[in-house]
């Protein structure tokens, strides 16, 4: 415990603060016209979506992001949140 609480670190070791002001909102198309299959060649274009977020969420790190959705009506399927993993994990969901 008394090693624990001297906190032994390396130096050397540097990390980035990221993006930290930065607010990404995906403003994101689920209408039927988002399952025409021309991305990628074969794929329906919410694949498309799907990566370009996690692509984005890798690229920025440290930023915050909110998923919003619209078809006849909008909602917000996440709100905003530093957490890429949950931000991947909606993006998955969308259909």
């Amino acid at each position: 415990i008394i090693l624990i609480s001297l906190r032994p670190s390396l130096p050397g070791a540097s990390r980035s603060a990221g993006n930290t002001l930065l607010d990404v909102y995906f403003a994101i198309d689920t209408t039927s016209s988002m399952t025409a299959e021309d991305y990628n060649g074969s794929q329906q274009r919410i694949e498309g979506v799907k990566q370009d977020i996690k692509d984005i969420t890798k690229e920025l790190a440290g930023a915050r992001f909110s998923v919003i959705t619209f078809t006849r009506n909008t909602y917000q399927q996440l709100p905003l949140t530093s957490d890429t993993s949950m931000v991947r994990a909606s993006a998955d969901t969308l259909t």
